[in-house]
Order: structure tokens, then C-alpha cells, then sequence
């Protein structure tokens, strides 16, 4: 029992301050520091997700037929810390949101690969 507890613990340690941040922190930013609209928040917190499920979809299809999945997560790491940067030193509001939905969506190109890894990692 103890293996399983540190088989799901670990990527849901690493994962709780994303869930976090979209959740409680984006929607917060996009308001009070980006000072957008009612209705373009709305438009705006949801492009995250958005794009992280077009990446799901077609980058877990691709990393399906590919035989390498590790440069999957790689890209994704990559891709968000690098599209973070931009985000926060732009002054255009909507550029700032978008790059914020491609750092975080961008997670989604190397979600399904993070998975197939661990449980092919995973004895039994």
C-alpha cells in the first residue's frame, strides 16, 4: 500500500501549485494587476485550458506513435518557463494573457507522455 500512496503522491505534489495557480491565483491576476473586464476575464482565464486540451489531444496522439516520450515533458517544461517570462515583463494585457495560456497549456504537450513514463517506470 505504502508504494502506491508514493506512486500517485509525488506528480500530485508537483501538480497541486499549478492546479493552484489556475484556479485561485490566475483569475485574481488577470483582475487586479491586468485590470481586465467582466467579460474578457472570462475569455482570458479559460484560454489556458483551452489550449491545454487542443495540446492533450494532438500532442497525446503524437507521442502515442512516437517511440521516445521523454522529449514530450521536455518541450512542455521548456515551453512554459520560457512563455512565463514574456507574460509577466510585457505591458500589452491580452499579449500577457496569451502568453500565459501557451506556458501553461503548453503543459498539456507533455501531460500524457509524464504518464505513459510512470507507469511504464512502475513494477507490476
Amino acid at each position: 500500500m505504502e508504494s502506491r500512496i508514493s506512486f500517485w503522491g509525488a506528480p500530485a505534489k508537483g501538480w497541486a501549485p499549478k492546479t493552484f495557480g489556475m484556479i485561485a491565483w490566475l483569475p485574481e491576476y488577470l483582475q487586479d494587476i491586468r485590470h481586465f473586464s467582466f467579460s474578457d476575464f472570462g475569455v482570458f482565464a479559460s484560454l489556458p485550458y483551452l489550449v491545454g486540451s487542443v495540446f492533450v489531444l494532438v500532442f497525446g496522439s503524437v507521442s502515442d506513435r512516437a517511440k521516445h516520450r521523454a522529449p514530450f515533458v521536455a518541450v512542455a517544461l521548456i515551453l512554459a518557463s520560457v512563455s512565463i517570462w514574456p507574460a509577466a515583463s510585457v505591458t500589452d494585457h491580452r499579449m500577457s494573457a496569451y502568453f500565459l495560456a501557451l506556458g501553461v497549456g503548453s503543459i498539456g504537450i507533455g501531460i500524457s507522455s509524464f504518464w505513459a513514463i510512470l507507469q511504464r517506470l512502475t513494477p507490476g
